[in-house]
């Protein structure tokens, strides 16, 4: 059996140096457990600026492009769902992928999806909405 392409989703702004070490951590996972990881915020960024925010907008496309292509995503929320991964989680949950998350011992499929589609949903109305209860 071919190994599955394996999008990786964690946060990339606010501590940028925090957060690539956490993805290059979790892009280890996923090949210790047997996926082909794709990391597209740690060399996109290499060649977009992310602070510019037409060309955010078009790495997040490109990120967007590469997604589709995977079979599944593994999402680390360990410094919490940034907007960008609310995105990538929406479109994840949009095309039906094998979404998993990062635990402590390595990588899990129980997630609660209607976490996740929170997430999704203040993403695609606005991520400045607050949740309900707030």
């Amino acid at each position: 059996m071919s190994k599955q392409l394996m999008y990786i989703c964690s946060p990339y702004r606010g501590n940028v140096k925090r957060n690539k070490e956490y993805a290059r951590e979790l892009t280890m996972k996923a090949i210790e457990n047997g996926y082909l990881p794709v990391t597209v915020h740690l060399y996109i960024t290499e060649v977009v600026h992310d602070e510019v925010p037409e060309e955010r907008e078009f790495g997040m496309k490109v990120g967007t492009e590469i997604l589709e292509k995977c079979q599944c995503i593994l999402i680390g929320g360990r410094y919490g769902i940034s907007e960008g991964m609310a995105g990538e989680i929406a479109k994840a949950l949009d095309t039906g992928k094998m979404i998993l998350a990062e635990t402590v011992d390595g990588i899990t499929e129980s997630i609660d999806r209607a976490v996740l589609k929170r997430y999704a949903d203040r993403f695609k109305h606005g991520w400045d909405t607050p949740e309900e209860g707030q």
